[in-house]
């Protein structure tokens, strides 16, 4: 009988033992690598898609949140701009003040051709307005302009009460005995801005005989107005606007989406001569401009009392559409995301 050959038997079992094992270990080896590689692309495109989040409010803050007239901001871009652990390209689409497209890459490892990973994305947004800023007058009270002349054009004039237009020209429509809702003022707002420029006044303010400001203004008190004022900015007034019998009066706002005038209280302006203001004129009480002439108000009056311009010649009320993008007034300029798509 023939003996076998333990040795040899062994030997060879345990050859084909270690090449299983060997097999096992590169396919259990391939098969982690392959999972932390899956994992690490997961991982990196939630990395990527943050950043191209990150990019999009980028450019809102950075661009679009303080400007109020958006079409100057087609084609603007940020590029190669390092956000956490990647970085972001946005660019900036418009034709509109009021509307906008951006679209922004997200990227992790840019430039390396193993490991790049990028998320993409366009989103729509809108800035939406005060819906009142779309009348040339919208006042609580009654609207009087008896034996005046002149012109109101461009929108509604809405009262709470009833409207005299005497001899004044009226091409917008008229709607009388409206529910008047005013809406808010964030005044603090407009506070921190005069803060921020150097012009808080505590209590009352005179501005004397030709004298030029530029900015926002703030005045806890009153006002009271000398001739041939210039004011290059706004005027914010807990108080009242005193006026009276001034002549050369010019106020236009310094920035885009600021008012000229937000009042507390009253404006007296009787027998103003060459006046010219632009911009939102707001009041919580009354407006008086009985007796003026050659007054121009460019914009739009809102006021929670009462407006009267008997007797005024020539005044001519124009109607901006520009006044809808006024800050910090009611629901005005708000800014909401209409459509996100990633692409």
């Amino acid at each position: 009988m023939r003996r076998i050959n333990k040795k040899g038997f062994v030997l060879v079992v345990s050859i084909y033992v270690m090449v299983i094992f060997a097999v096992l270990g590169i396919t259990l080896s391939a098969f982690i690598s392959g999972e932390a590689t899956g994992n690490s692309l997961f991982v990196n495109g939630l990395k990527a898609l943050h950043v191209t989040e990150g990019g999009a409010e980028y450019a809102i803050l950075t661009d679009l949140a303080n400007d109020f007239d958006w079409s100057d901001n087609d084609g603007d871009s940020h590029l190669g701009v390092d956000l956490g652990e990647g970085e972001f390209d946005v660019w900036i689409a418009s034709s509109s003040p009021e509307s906008a497209s951006i679209s922004s890459t997200g990227y992790v490892n840019r430039g390396n051709l193993f490991s790049e990973v990028r998320r993409q994305a366009v989103v729509e947004i809108q800035r939406f307005y005060e819906p009142v800023l779309n009348n040339l007058m919208y006042i609580s009270g009654r609207i009087n302009m008896n034996h005046a002349t002149g012109l109101a054009s461009g929108a509604p004039l809405v009262s709470g009460s009833d409207i005299v237009t005497g001899e004044v020209v009226v091409d917008g429509g008229i709607v009388e005995y409206e529910s008047i809702v005013m809406p808010t003022v964030d005044w603090n707002a407009y506070k921190s801005l005069a803060v921020s420029q150097g012009n808080y006044y505590g209590g009352d303010l005179d501005i004397s005989q030709s004298q030029t400001m530029s900015g926002v203004y703030y005045v806890e008190g009153n006002v009271s107005m000398d001739n041939y004022v210039t004011i290059n900015g706004s005027l914010i007034v807990g108080g009242n606007v005193n006026m009276n019998q001034v002549t050369g009066l010019y106020i236009t706002p310094e920035v885009s989406g600021h008012p000229a005038m937000i009042v507390g209280g009253n404006i007296n302006a009787t027998q103003i001569d060459d006046g010219y203001i632009t911009g939102l004129v707001y009041t919580g009480g009354n407006i008086t401009m009985n007796n003026c002439n050659q007054m121009t108000i460019v914009g739009a009056l809102l006021s929670g009392g009462r407006v009267s311009e008997v007797n005024a010649s020539s005044i001519t009320l124009l109607y901006d559409p520009l006044v809808r993008q006024t800050a910090f007034i009611g629901s005005g300029s708000d800014i909401s995301i209409t459509k996100w798509t990633n692409i």
